[in-house]
């Protein structure tokens, strides 16, 4: 199977000038936002350009490289890639810049940002994904109901910060959450920077809610500048509303959540290998979540999340690994939110909680019982 690994390899010394941005370069710039920066630099200054060779030397200098045994795998392998870039014409000495981060518990709101120069003169403002913190887990939950959530205000302040720098053209990336403000800074722009977008890419990120499907931002922007890209079984971008064409993807992984992960997806040429469209758990999933969404208000569905998070807080779960790591407790505590909720809201969690169990057994390698705590008697 060929990754973006390949794709580098075979195109990583040509430049940009030469050949143009692709969608796997998408990719890549998409999973460089993944990247802490604040050893770089130290402070947000949005105009501070470095090369990516510098910015590599600089985490050598810190020791950013030594200690990857102590991050996650997700973040080992967006450091390597960075490392990697490196070495090939095509990316070292693209300028990076513009990095910013805002998070507050306070009021669920996780948003990174930064940008690139290229020697095209093209800037790529790419929009990091929702990190480990239930913070921003439950950032994402409220984007179903919410006319714009913190990281969608974030994202449009940055967009029209950034959007006056010198360039070409402009294209805006992300994956997972990241691809949502991808698009939402894209449609939300003023019109001087939107007339300067060539492209969007939207790596398995959610759409939006009714509201803004059904404002006429996508049209006015041109749906054909939007790529949505989402794996066979996804379970994440396949989630609310999509204006734009959804292209479905091949990934190696055959589990459906870490179908998530781009390392996985199967490269061909200069894009990744499409499918006809998303298989039956994909589709299972997509029809369950759009019937709770349609029929739950909004004021129930900020009680729902509330009281999902609030039990999920209560059991010291700090991040989405801590809800993982142990998935009797997340059961139990799902079905305290189970028994209180109408009979119509039920099937959802039980498709969440059979998720986690899969998930985990996947993970750990641990025999997860099959069995479902919930109640399933007719009312």
């Amino acid at each position: 199977m060929k990754t973006l690994y390949d794709y580098i390899y075979l195109r990583g010394n040509i430049l940009f000038s030469k050949s143009p941005f692709t969608e796997i370069d998408g990719l890549i710039f998409a999973l460089l936002s993944n990247i802490e920066y604040l050893t770089v630099y130290k402070k947000f200054n949005l105009y501070e350009k470095l090369s990516l060779k510098e910015v590599v030397d600089k985490f050598g200098e810190n020791g950013e490289y030594d200690n990857l045994s102590h991050e996650s795998k997700f973040v080992r392998q967006n450091l390597l890639l960075l490392k990697n870039l490196c070495s090939y014409k095509r990316y070292c000495d693209v300028k990076i810049f513009g990095y910013q981060r805002d998070f507050r518990k306070e009021c669920y709101t996780q948003f990174s940002a930064i940008a690139f120069l290229l020697d095209d003169e093209t800037l790529v403002i790419s929009f990091r994904g929702t990190d480990a913190s239930l913070v921003g887990w439950k950032e994402d939950f409220a984007m179903s109901f919410k006319e714009r959530v913190g990281a969608q205000e974030d994202c449009l302040k940055y967009i029209n910060e950034l959007g006056i720098v010198d360039c070409k053209q402009i294209v805006t990336c992300g994956h997972s959450k990241g691809g949502n403000l991808a698009v939402y800074s894209a449609i939300k722009t003023t019109d001087e920077i939107k007339n300067k977008i060539k492209h969007v890419y939207n790596f398995d990120g959610p759409g939006f809610n009714k509201k803004i499907i059904e404002s006429g931002q996508f049209e006015k922007l041109g749906i054909d500048k939007i790529t949505t890209i989402v794996p066979q079984s996804s379970m994440i971008g396949i989630l609310m509303q999509h204006e734009e064409p959804i292209n479905v993807i091949y990934s190696s992984n055959k589990t459906g959540i870490f179908q998530h992960y781009p390392l996985t997806w199967e490269v061909d040429n200069n894009c990744l290998r499409r499918l006809g469209g998303t298989d039956f758990l994909s589709k299972n999933f997509d029809e369950t979540s759009r019937l709770f969404l349609e029929k739950m208000s909004e004021e129930d569905m900020s009680i729902f999340i509330d009281s999902v998070f609030t039990i999920f807080d209560e059991n010291g779960a700090v991040t989405f690994r801590d809800v993982m790591i142990n998935p009797a407790r997340t059961i139990r505590s799902l079905h305290q939110v189970h028994k209180e909720i109408p009979v119509e809201y039920k099937a959802i969690l039980e498709l969440l909680a059979k998720s986690i169990m899969k998930s985990s057994a996947q993970i750990y390698s641990q025999p997860v019982k099959k069995a479902l705590l919930f109640n399933r008697r007719k009312k």
